[in-house]
């Protein structure tokens, strides 16, 4: 048997009855079945996402930033730049593991 930590990230996501009010979600790791890296450049408080052809962070241009859309096994879909510190470098850390 392993020595087994439940680990939860609490993610924000338009409210279904006010699309206008977020709604907190919160989401185990363990139910994470996919997580999607996208890139932005961030002006004025507006994110502007860019493609990157590889994902290395010692090529990547400066001021690039990387942010994920999380996916769950029940088809919910997050931007983990809703998450807590926290909770954004738990999912860095999952996705560098998978590399």
């Amino acid at each position: 048997m392993h020595e087994f930590k439940s680990e939860f990230i609490k993610l924000s996501i338009p409210s279904p009855a006010d699309p206008s009010r977020r709604t907190q979600v919160l989401v185990s790791l363990a139910h994470v079945v996919r997580i999607v890296p996208y890139y932005y450049l961030e002006s004025g408080g507006k994110r502007m996402v860019t493609t990157l052809e590889a994902d290395d962070a010692t090529s990547r241009p400066q001021g690039l930033k990387r942010s994920f859309t999380v996916h769950d096994d029940i088809g919910g879909q997050y931007d983990s730049g809703s998450a807590t510190r926290t909770g954004q470098a738990m999912l860095e850390r999952l996705w560098e593991e998978s590399a």
